[in-house]
């Protein structure tokens, strides 16, 4: 039964109606995507899995619809085979509903910002004829187009296409990979082998080859023949084509006061003034050529042992046996010590309170002791300081989305009408 329900969540049945419905408008033309309702009765079933019924209606439905997207394809000159077409839809309903029913028990919800922006990738690739003048889906129109479903369906299988996708990645994420099996594959890629090399000269075969004459109908056949590898000698290819560029400015967006204020106020550290600072005193111990790394960590360490018995020598220490340049205390921030990963973390997240000591850490500039002195907090930029950059940073993603979405919509339009996006 998991390999089944595996199976279904690969294959994804359920695209088949998303898939129809995208395709056709984009090969196929709006006027020849009509199935109509199945004239069987709505009592009959073909499959029943726990307590559901597959009706023979919807597997009718469904068995006109892939014909139709293979008769697309076709058309298109990608053939598909059509044996045993009946048998493979009513495999993928049974799939759906086995994935349907597992995906419900098991509590996967899909947030509403996954779900917005799996339904706004969808409509997108829908022809601009579906749209109204203000962006909005023409809803009557589009529900005319994929009867008799309803545009609640195609919101439906956009949902469970994003629970399946949570499940299979979960199911996934739990396989089991025996020791036997890792054993093998680890052989095969690290383990050491041996190899056997036999050694077949070509001289006197290419001394004989030599002595031929080529004609040229035999030279021209295998150019032609292997012309895949003379690429270096043709003339690269040329294309004409316009661009244009857009930006948030020109795209007559806006936002309000009310959402600037909302941002600021979810995302004041984004907006600092003034960043975090340390005030630290550090001890270096320099390593040059004269001396050995592991006598200046010793005496580091020694050092270090004083100081945990007196810490208001740290000050003296540092002038008798640290480098001079760093002998005084000094202001840090984060971006001062961006080029010290060590020294960054010890000051700012291992040191947590004022005249702690740290241990004896390696840096680029040597053996080092620190000790923190004093923390000045952060200050953020006012809403009234931040405002101008709250804008431009919601303009901009209101422009990325909104334009994304145009810019999809006009060029499967356009693809559709046979058109260049110029006319």
């Amino acid at each position: 039964m998991l390999v089944y329900i595996r199976q279904g969540l690969k294959s994804h049945a359920y695209r088949i109606f998303l898939l129809t419905v995208l395709v056709v408008f984009i090969l196929g033309g709006l006027a020849r995507f009509e199935f109509g309702a199945s004239s069987e009765p709505s009592g009959k079933w073909v499959a029943k899995i726990y307590d559901q019924e597959v009706s023979l209606q919807r597997y009718n439905t469904m068995l006109a619809m892939t014909k139709h997207r293979y008769a697309q394809f076709a058309k298109q000159g990608f053939m598909q085979p059509m044996d045993g077409l009946e048998t493979d839809v009513l495999k993928n309903v049974v799939q759906q509903e086995l994935v349907e029913k597992t995906v419900q028990n098991s509590g996967i919800y899909v947030g509403a910002q996954t779900f917005e922006k799996l339904k706004n990738q969808q409509l997108a690739g829908l022809p601009d004829t579906f749209f109204l003048p203000n962006g909005e889906l023409n809803v009557p129109l589009f529900e005319r187009a994929i009867a008799p479903h309803k545009l609640s369906d195609f919101i439906k299988d956009i949902e469970r296409e994003a629970a399946a996708d949570i499940f299979d990645a979960a199911l996934s994420a739990c396989s089991y990979i025996s020791n036997q099996e890792l054993l093998m594959q680890y052989n095969d890629e690290y383990a050491d082998k041996t190899y056997s090399v036999i050694e077949l000269p070509m001289s006197k075969s290419l001394d004989k080859i030599k002595k031929e004459k080529v004609s040229d109908d035999a030279l021209n056949s295998f150019y032609v023949r292997e012309s895949a590898r003379f690429k270096h000698l043709m003339l690269p290819e040329k294309r004409k084509g316009a661009a244009w560029r857009f930006d948030a400015k020109e795209y007559g967006l806006n936002v309000t006061d009310e959402q600037v204020q909302t941002y600021w106020k979810s995302h004041e550290q984004e907006f600092v003034q003034h960043p975090e600072q340390i005030k630290a005193h550090r001890i270096v111990f320099e390593i040059d050529d004269k001396k050995k790394a592991a006598d200046v960590k010793a005496q580091a360490e020694k050092v270090h042992e004083q100081l945990l018995k007196d810490p208001k020598k740290f000050n003296d220490l540092a002038k008798k046996h640290g480098v001079d340049k760093f002998a005084k205390a000094k202001l840090y921030s984060e971006k001062d010590l961006d080029g010290d990963k060590v020294l960054s973390k010890t000051v700012f997240h291992t040191l947590t309170e004022d005249e702690q000591i740290s241990d004896v850490i390696k840096t680029k500039e040597g053996y080092e002791i620190v000790q923190r002195i004093s923390k000045k907090d952060a200050e953020y930029k006012s809403l009234e300081h931040a405002k101008k950059d709250v804008e431009a940073k919601l303009l901009q993603q209101k422009f990325a989305q909104r334009f994304m979405q145009d810019a999809q919509r006009i060029i499967s339009g356009h693809s559709y009408n046979g058109q260049s996006v110029d006319d």
